[in-house]
């Protein structure tokens, strides 16, 4: 069984995301960000390879 979660960001196409949003997007695919994921016991947390796979792509 697969239940993902996306997460969307409004920004102007070809243009960066913002410094608010990349911190942001920092913070859930933190340690931390993916411990609440874990205790809210809805969602599986990314493990630490996948985020920081998902963190190469705000470079």
């Amino acid at each position: 069984m697969h239940n993902g979660a996306y997460l969307y960001l409004n920004r102007v196409p070809g243009k960066p995301l913002s410094t608010r949003d990349k911190e942001f997007v920092r913070f859930v695919l933190s340690r931390e960000g993916q411990q609440i994921v874990a205790d809210s016991r809805i969602f599986i947390p990314l493990s630490a390879a996948q985020a920081e796979a998902e963190l190469k792509k705000l470079d």
